[in-house]
């Protein structure tokens, strides 16, 4: 083989491998969304079934017979191919829920992946049928359970449930119970109409889908390039 051939079968080979490469590479990134990732979030009262309480300042979860309170809490805009926003398909290393305790207790609390739509600003107790029904409007297992007696921060593990959204489930965020019944279960966090400080906030790390190998008609049109210069060199020889 000519000093010719040899260069210019070396230039296409690193150039065909400088493009597998690139196609095979995944992006790993973090993102922190915050209220304005269309959150949202509220509480449903058992005892005042039709009252609304998308605007209150804190989320409440309270059990007790006859007298409970569950809190819901979703960020809707997260997964898409806008910037600042989650591909779809992506693998999720690790999510946490943020969330400020206002009051904490010593009874844990259970977080489930919600299954069924809502709005902030028309969810109620009776809109939800009675409350939130696990393994009805839910999964049918807690995402994350916690507890936490005082106030301040605490970071909640809820990569499973990006990971399903990554997968293509809907997303319709979380609802958040007590665990036990009693009469001093009284719990409660920030809500996303406090103060900024104090908003809930979600952190995503993950790697961006693996793009495909090239297609075989672009590895095809690399070999023809290759062949169709090292025939027009020999054929420039043989006029030489």
């Amino acid at each position: 083989m000519t000093t010719f051939r040899r260069m210019l079968a070396l230039a296409v080979g690193a150039a065909l491998v400088a493009v597998l490469l690139a196609c095979s590479a995944a992006e790993a990134d973090t993102i922190t969304f915050d209220y304005t990732a269309g959150g949202q979030d509220t509480s449903l009262v058992s005892y005042a079934p039709r009252n609304n309480y998308g605007s209150s300042t804190v989320l409440w979860q309270w059990n007790r017979p006859s007298r409970e309170i569950q809190s819901l809490i979703q960020f809707s805009d997260i997964f898409g191919n806008n910037p600042g926003e989650i591909p779809l398909g992506s693998t999720i290393t690790n999510a946490l829920l943020n969330v400020y305790i206002w009051n904490g207790s010593t009874a844990a609390r259970k977080l489930y992946q919600l299954t069924t739509g809502w709005d902030a600003g028309n969810a109620t107790w009776n809109s939800f049928g009675g409350g939130v029904t696990v393994a009805n409007q839910t999964t049918g297992s807690p995402v994350a359970s916690y507890t936490q007696s005082g106030t301040g921060w605490l970071s909640i593990d809820v990569t499973s449930s990006l990971q399903a959204w990554a997968n293509g489930q809907a997303n319709y965020g979380w609802a958040i119970f007590s665990d036990f019944a009693n009469t001093n279960d009284w719990s409660g966090i920030y809500s996303m109409n406090s103060s900024v400080n104090f908003r809930s906030t979600l952190t995503v790390a993950y790697d961006s889908p693996v793009a495909g190998a090239p297609e075989p008609g672009t590895l095809l049109l690399l070999g023809s390039g290759l062949a169709g210069v090292l025939g027009w060199r020999a054929r420039c020889r043989r006029k030489a």
